[in-house]
C-alpha cells in the first residue's frame, strides 16, 4: 500500500475507511507535519481508537460512510487530495467482537451493523422480512445456494419467537443445509458465506463477501497535475 501510493512530505491524504487508523498513521510517518490527514468511518469505535493512533498529526475524523462522500465534502478542510485510500470489507474490530454480532462463533446479539446506532439491525430484519425477500437476499449476498430452505426455517421458527443471537441464526441454517456445509458454519469467523442482511431503508448491506478489497489512488510520481478531488474517486 505504501509502495503504491508513495506518500511525499507535505501531501494531503484521505482515507475512506480509517478503521484503528494504521494505514493513516503509517502515511502520516511520511507526509511529516506538513501534510494533512483526513479519514473517515461508519463505526465510532474504529474512530476512537483512530483517533488514540494519530494523536499529535492534527488528523480531520468525520464519522459516515464512504458512500456518503458526496455530502461529507462540506466537511472536509481541503478541496482534493494527492492520496486516497479504501481498504474494504470487514475488520478484525468487528469480527473479534461477539458484541457486534458478525461471528458465528461466539454468541452475539444480532446486530450486523458497522455503524450500532444506525438503521434496522440484523434481528429487525430476519424477524419481519417476508419469506420471498429473505431467500433472495440470502442467495444473493450470502451465496447460499439453499436459500429458500434457510428462509423458511427462520420464518418457520419466529412463528414461535424471536430470533434474537447470531447462535440462533446458526443453529437454523445448520438444520436445514448439507452437513458438510452446516460443519463448516463453526469456522467461519463471520457468516459471510452462510448470511447476508440487506435494508434498504438505511442503505445497509450485512456480510456480502468473505474478502477484502484496497483502492489506492495516488496523484501519480513527480507530477503536480490533477490532485484528486472526492468527487474523482468513485466512492
Amino acid at each position: 500500500m505504501i509502495r503504491l501510493l508513495a506518500p511525499a512530505a507535505g501531501e494531503s491524504f484521505l482515507d475512506l475507511t480509517v478503521g484503528c487508523g494504521g494505514h493513516a498513521a503509517a502515511i502520516a510517518e511520511r507526509i511529516g507535519a506538513e501534510g494533512r490527514i483526513v479519514g473517515i468511518d461508519r463505526d465510532p469505535d474504529a474512530l476512537e481508537l483512530a483517533r488514540t493512533a494519530l494523536v499529535g498529526r492534527g488528523p480531520v475524523l468525520l464519522r459516515g460512510s464512504f458512500g456518503e462522500l458526496g455530502s461529507l465534502r462540506r466537511s472536509l478542510p481541503v478541496p482534493a487530495f494527492d492520496l486516497v485510500l479504501a481498504d474494504l470489507g470487514v475488520s478484525s474490530l468487528q469480527l473479534d467482537s461477539e458484541s457486534r454480532g458478525f461471528g458465528f462463533r461466539r454468541e452475539g446479539p444480532l446486530d450486523m451493523r458497522m455503524d450500532p446506532t444506525v438503521g434496522s439491525s440484523a434481528e429487525e430484519y430476519v424477524n419481519h422480512t417476508e419469506v420471498g425477500e429473505l431467500a433472495r437476499v440470502i442467495a444473493e449476498y450470502g451465496e447460499e445456494r439453499h436459500a429458500r430452505r434457510v428462509a423458511d426455517e427462520i420464518v418457520r421458527a419466529r412463528r414461535g419467537r424471536t430470533i434474537r443471537t447470531t447462535v440462533e441464526l446458526a443453529e437454523l441454517v445448520r438444520r436445514v443445509v448439507p452437513r458438510r456445509r452446516a460443519d463448516a458454519i463453526d469456522r467461519q469467523p463471520a457468516p459471510s458465506k452462510r448470511f447476508a442482511s440487506q435494508s434498504t431503508a438505511n442503505s445497509t448491506r450485512w456480510t456480502t463477501s468473505s474478502h477484502t478489497s484496497i483502492l489506492c489512488f495516488s496523484r501519480g510520481g513527480d507530477s503536480p497535475s490533477s490532485p484528486i478531488t472526492p468527487s474523482r474517486t468513485g466512492a
